[in-house]
């Protein structure tokens, strides 16, 4: 695995993965944006590919314990 500091998401691939946080499908995911459930694939791809992680949960759990994505139980 590797790590890469310095991470930045761009506000959609934050908007998405909030949305995988609180467990939406990618067809629901695209639906709720108005986009792709391939787009929102894409975007996945993308955040996991800047983490270095290998599957949505790896990608979830960086984006909590690096402080990328700050969560509190209202929202999930």
């Amino acid at each position: 695995m590797n790590f890469y500091p310095n991470v930045r998401l761009t506000s959609r691939e934050e908007e998405v993965c909030r949305l995988v946080i609180k467990g939406l499908s990618a067809a629901e995911i695209g639906h709720c944006l108005g986009i792709s459930a391939r787009t929102v694939d894409q975007h996945c791809n993308n955040v996991s590919l800047k983490l270095g992680s290998e599957n949505r949960a790896h990608m979830v759990a960086h984006l909590l314990v690096r402080g990328l994505i700050v969560i509190t139980t209202a929202d999930l």
